[in-house]
């Protein structure tokens, strides 16, 4: 089993769901593999997923029970990312994972930019969807 980067982070939920984000390739316009991972991960949890004609998805729960009269949440963020690179970096954005590391406290990518404006909205969204701790 491969060994997590960011497993020592709080919240655990969230940084976990964001290295799994950042294993999956989705530069801007190339987004078939994240919206593919997306689903996997909505299904394995039991979210409802839907997906419109340009390739936007909606991750939908239901109430938790004693809380369907209260307010719906919306919680927004894209699945693309900028890719850049220093000019020593090899890496197929296409296809390659990021290399992430902690470096004095900051998580960041080796020779990459890490994707992390709207990854880890992202994975604030999805942990929002399956934590135990929110209702």
């Amino acid at each position: 089993m491969e060994k997590r980067v960011l497993n020592e982070l709080e919240p655990k939920i969230v940084w976990n769901i964001f290295e799994d984000i950042t294993k999956v390739p989705r530069p801007s316009k190339k987004e078939e593999k994240i919206r593919k991972w997306i689903k996997n991960w909505a299904k394995k949890y039991n979210i409802s997923v839907k997906e419109d004609g340009i390739g936007n998805i909606l991750l939908k729960k239901e109430a938790t029970e004693g809380c369907e009269d209260y307010p719906t949440l919306v919680l927004q963020a894209h699945m693309d990312m900028v890719c850049q690179k220093t000019p020593e970096t090899e890496i197929d954005f296409k296809n390659d994972p990021l290399k992430i590391k902690i470096v004095d406290d900051y998580v960041t990518a080796e020779g990459t930019t890490l994707g992390a404006d709207n990854g880890i909205g992202m994975a604030y969204g999805m942990a929002a969807l399956i934590s135990e701790d929110i209702k």
